[in-house]
């Protein structure tokens, strides 16, 4: 019998990496092309590109391995049936548990592997690129760009009308953000209504890891109320944080634990969990629609597990939002009770 996992097993892998490579690439394309829109936001080299391409490959082995896997385990059943195959190993004394018990071990693998990879490791490195690409955010220049509308730094709207010898020429800042203030003023001075700068002269630069824009030559108004201010200065420096992802890599419990009261966080913990658990939970679907006799049947097994992965995703979407952790009590059952009722509504059971 170990002839006979061994040769399961190979059927499978043969499958597996087509499918897995196929997903993969496709979803990396995907990734590239987000990639690249983001540097029109932010300036970054080859290298910088690279590793945030990197810190997204966790998330695309996360959607890919359960939809790989699925596929290549019933349709290697299915081609073994159709080749017949299956009914040799069958006829040499060989019973459904003995095919299906080195799937069942590989599923098991995958599902072990998906749950760290979706509980550890995705947050980790959402959370590295997330701070990467905010600190590339608040010091690139790409950010102020001359004579284009609609710009922002921190919390400033900002218009440049030219640029010289590397520094910004005729800047104008307006905010209306109750968080901007004019260097100087106490924590009780910041602006109610709205606050306009205007400087002959901009830079950008970072000072301590914050992106400070430093204006010179002009003039600042500040309008509250029925009164306004006026203040004119030599040099002023507004400066900006980058938005921090607040997540430490040896806190996981604590990542998590925000579920309780961020129903988005629980939300995700529960999407975790059902796609980690797709291929364990998704197990009798296999030999279901996998096990198929050639003289009576029709090999319509792609499309059924097509189907199948749609149909649990979309169930997936939408219970998960509403129920978050009682949406793992209510699919983990019922996916694998149908699976089970399935199989013993085929003719795999009589194997």
């Amino acid at each position: 019998m170990k002839r006979v996992e061994s040769y399961i097993l190979r059927n499978f892998f043969s499958f597996f990496w087509s499918f897995f490579f196929t997903l993969f690439a496709v979803s990396s394309l995907i990734l590239v092309i987000r990639l690249a829109d983001l540097t029109g936001v932010v300036s970054v080299d080859l290298l910088e590109f690279a590793s945030l391409y990197f810190f997204g490959v966790p998330q695309l082995l996360f959607y890919t391995m359960p939809i790989a896997f699925f596929l290549s385990a019933g349709l290697s059943l299915a081609k073994l049936s159709f080749d017949r195959e299956l009914v040799a190993v069958f006829a040499l004394g060989a019973n459904i548990r003995t095919v299906m018990m080195p799937i069942a071990k590989v599923a098991a693998m995958f599902s072990v592997t998906l749950l760290f990879i979706g509980y550890f490791i995705n947050p980790y490195s959402s959370a590295v690129a997330k701070n990467f690409v905010e600190g590339k955010k608040s010091i690139s220049k790409l950010n102020v760009r001359p004579s284009e509308a609609g710009q922002k730094f921190g919390d400033w709207l900002v218009f440049v009308s030219g640029e010289k010898d590397g520094a910004f020429v005729d800047t104008v800042l307006f905010s209306a953000s109750s968080k901007a203030s004019l260097i100087g003023e106490s924590g009780d001075e910041k602006n109610i209504s709205s606050t306009f700068v205007s400087a002959k002269s901009a830079r950008i630069e970072p000072r301590d890891g914050v992106a400070t824009l430093l204006l010179k030559d002009g003039k600042g108004y500040r309008l509250e109320n029925n009164s306004s201010k006026l203040l004119y200065f030599n040099e002023m420096r507004i400066m900006t944080q980058p938005q921090i992802a607040e997540f430490e890599p040896s806190n996981f419990v604590a990542y998590w634990k925000e579920g309780l009261h961020d129903k988005k966080r629980a939300k995700d913990f529960s999407d975790v969990f059902l796609t980690a658990m797709f291929p364990l939970i998704s197990i009798f679907f296999i030999p279901a629609f996998g096990i198929i006799n050639p003289r009576y049947q029709k090999n319509r097994a792609a499309l059924l597990f097509i189907v199948s992965i749609a149909s649990f995703y979309t169930v997936m979407l939408t219970i998960n939002p509403v129920l978050t952790y009682f949406g793992i009590a209510l699919i983990t059952p019922l996916w694998f009770v149908l699976g089970y009722w399935l199989y013993k509504k085929s003719g795999a059971v009589k194997f």
